[in-house]
């Protein structure tokens, strides 16, 4: 080897370890590039993770909501309480329903007294010391004043249902006085008690109505079960329909003129007292319809 090529060949080494130590160098550049950029990320997902733990710990936007409505709950209502009902000169206080407290409900019976009807439908309240409201007629209790009599003598009530039966709402304002006014006289003529609930035959009543009822301090009393018994269905439908429609606080309607409906009674009170319901006349049921004295 002469020394041209010995030189050329050292030179070429160094040349390769320059080379390599750039290549090294680089590589360790690369390297420290890397972990800056991997050492950046982690700080800003620790910072991240920082804010996100912050976040929660404070619950800014939570407390002052919880506060608000812990402040607008013990603000004092401004809803107004429904103030007890004022019936004016010219307002009938009317009902189909009472106060279901205790089981409660109303028997009512309309049309009669009819003899040899209305004396059993008063024999099977007495028996289970049950008490009813009987809205009669007033030319019926003219003609059967003892038996209306026997009606109040066994602490039940009676009540004005007109005196010939016609559809109130269709009455002049003179006819439906007398309607009402006759029946009041039949009634304390015959019993010494002065009604103080009437029910409108048919249910036929308006607004119009009110003053002949009022002027006369009596109620209007409607209904909230009907079996229909004036169709004359048969006695086990209508215990079947009364059953499937008392609610504590109903009041039935029957009648004492039907002997179909007489007949069911005792299976009906029987179904009533075994399922717990209590019977009251109206006057018991829902009190006197307005304001005594």
């Amino acid at each position: 080897m002469n020394r041209a090529d010995f030189i050329r060949r050292i030179g070429t080494g160094f040349l390769g370890l320059t080379v390599a130590s750039a290549s090294v160098s680089e590589a360790f550049a690369a390297e420290e590039k890397k972990k800056k950029k991997t050492s950046g990320k982690k700080k800003s997902a620790a910072k991240s993770d920082d804010k996100a733990e912050t976040k929660p710990a404070v619950a800014k936007s939570d407390a002052p909501k919880t506060e608000a409505k812990t402040a607008a709950a013990e603000q004092p209502t401004t809803k107004r309480e429904p103030e007890p009902e004022v019936y004016g000169p010219d307002r009938a206080h009317k009902v189909n329903s009472g106060p279901g407290f205790g089981r409660r409900i109303a028997l009512t019976f309309d049309d009669g007294p009819a003899p040899g009807l209305t004396d059993r439908v008063l024999k099977e309240l007495a028996k289970r010391n049950m008490r009813a409201t009987f809205f009669c007629i007033g030319q019926n209790v003219a003609r059967c004043p003892t038996l209306a009599k026997e009606i109040v003598a066994s602490g039940n009530e009676i009540a004005n249902h007109s005196y010939t039966h016609p559809q109130l709402s269709k009455c002049s304002g003179e006819k439906l006085n007398d309607e009402l006014q006759r029946t009041q006289e039949a009634i304390a003529t015959a019993t010494g008690v002065t009604p103080i609930w009437m029910r409108p035959p048919y249910g036929a009543w308006s607004k119009s109505c009110d003053p002949a009822a009022r002027s006369r301090n009596l109620g209007v009393a409607m209904w909230s079960v009907d079996p229909l018994d004036w169709k004359r269905p048969g006695s086990d439908v209508v215990v079947q329909r009364i059953m499937a429609g008392v609610r504590p606080g109903a009041i039935i309607l029957m009648h004492d003129i039907h002997k179909g409906t007489v007949d069911c009674l005792s299976d009906l009170f029987d179904r009533l007292q075994d399922q717990g319901y209590e019977t009251a006349t109206m006057s018991n049921f829902i009190g006197a319809p307005y304001p005594i004295g």
